[in-house]
C-alpha cells in the first residue's frame, strides 16, 4: 500500500501474484534471471540484468538453496548441483521467542473492535542485563483460533493477560529443505532455549507477568489463570516447565543468509546485501541481519529494502 500504490502505472513495473520462484539462473557466477511458475503452472524463465531476492527469512534462503547455493551435503541429498558450498544459508535463525501469562475474559471485559493489543512496555531484565532485551504485552483479546491446545486449556476462543517477549535470544536454529521440489515446505529448527541464558530470561519474564496480571485493575478483567497458579510464581522448577510447554514464536526470523565479510565462512552476502562469489545476485530483507533486533522486524526489514535501493541506484 506504501510502495506500491503510487507506484503501480510506470512503464517499468510489472507486478504479478501467484508467482512461486523455483530458482535462480545463471551464466557463470552472473545471474540472469529466475525460474517461475504461476499458479502451478509450467516454469518459465525472466530474465534480467539483476536479482534481487526478498521473499523473507525462509523463503530467500530455500531459493538460493535450491538454485545450487548453500551447504554442500545438504544440497546433494537433494539431487541439487552445488553451485557454491555456503554453509550459512539457512543456518543462524533467530526469532523472538514468546509466552505469558493468560485469564480468561470476564464477559464485557473487551471490545473486539479495538485492537487487541494495545500497550507495549520495553524493559532490560536483571537475569541478562543486556538493554531492552524484553518486552511486556498487554493483550487484551488474544484469539486462539490457530491454538487449539490452549483453545482446550482455557475453555474458549480468547484470553487476556500479559505477554512477554524475549527479544535477544543466544539460541540459534537452522532451515532446511525438505525437497527440491519449489512446493515443498522446509524444515525449521528454531532451537528455542538452547542457550541456558535464554530459558532464564523468560522465566523472570513469567514471574513478572504473573505480577502484572496480579494487578487488580488487570486481574478484575478475567476470572481464573490459564494453566498456571498464584502458588506457582516462586517455583522455579514448576516456571521452567510451564515456559517450554507454552513457548511460541513471534513470527520474526532473521538471520538465516547473515551479512559478513567475505572471509567470514558463515556470511552469505556482504554489507549491501551482494551473494559472496556471485554477480548481480542480492539478498534484501531479514535474512541478512546478523543479529535480530530489539523490536518487531519490519521496521528494519522496511529500512533494508530503502537502503538497498539507494546502493543499487548508485551502480
Amino acid at each position: 500500500m506504501t510502495y506500491l500504490r503510487d507506484s503501480r502505472g510506470r512503464s517499468n513495473l510489472t507486478i504479478r501474484a501467484g508467482v512461486l520462484v523455483h530458482e535462480v539462473t545463471f551464466d557463470g557466477t552472473t545471474a540472469t534471471g529466475v525460474l517461475a511458475s504461476t499458479d502451478g503452472g509450467q516454469p518459465e524463465q525472466i530474465t534480467a540484468r539483476r536479482v534481487i531476492l526478498a521473499a523473507g527469512a525462509v523463503a530467500s534462503p530455500m531459493i538460493l538453496m535450491r538454485s545450487g547455493i548453500g551447504p554442500a551435503e545438504e544440497l546433494r541429498k537433494h539431487g541439487i548441483d552445488v553451485r557454491a558450498d555456503v554453509q550459512g544459508v539457512g543456518a543462524n535463525l533467530i526469532d523472538h521467542p514468546r509466552t505469558g501469562v493468560f485469564m480468561v475474559p470476564q464477559p464485557g471485559s473487551f471490545d473486539v473492535t479495538e485492537p487487541f493489543l494495545q500497550e507495549i512496555l520495553r524493559t532490560t531484565s536483571e537475569t541478562n542485563n543486556e538493554f531492552n532485551d524484553m518486552q511486556y504485552y498487554m493483550v487484551n483479546h488474544f484469539d486462539l483460533t490457530l491454538f487449539p491446545e490452549l483453545q482446550m486449556l482455557a475453555g474458549g476462543m480468547t484470553i487476556l493477560g500479559v505477554m512477554v517477549v524475549h527479544q535477544r535470544p543466544k539460541s540459534r536454529g537452522r532451515l532446511t529443505l525438505t525437497s527440491a521440489d519449489p512446493t515443498a515446505a522446509p524444515e525449521v529448527e528454531l532451537n528455542f532455549l538452547d542457550v541456558q541464558s535464554d530459558y532464564d530470561v523468560l522465566v523472570e519474564g513469567v514471574r513478572n507477568s504473573m505480577r502484572l496480571v496480579s494487578h487488580p485493575e488487570v486481574r478484575k478483567l478475567g476470572g481464573n489463570l490459564v494453566v498456571l497458579r498464584d502458588e506457582m510464581a516462586d517455583n522455579d522448577d514448576m516456571l521452567r516447565f510451564y515456559v517450554k510447554a507454552s513457548l511460541d514464536s513471534a513470527y520474526h526470523p532473521v538471520g538465516t543468509a547473515r551479512m559478513g565479510t567475505s572471509d567470514d565462512k558463515g556470511a552469505v552476502v556482504s554489507e549491501r546485501g551482494a551473494v559472496h562469489g556471485f554477480e548481480s545476485l542480492y539478498v534484501c530483507d531479514a535474512s541478512i541481519m546478523p543479529n535480530i533486533v530489539r523490536c518487531n522486524t519490519n521496521p528494519t526489514s522496511i529500512m533494508i529494502g530503502e537502503r538497498t535501493s539507494d546502493w543499487l541506484r548508485e551502480d
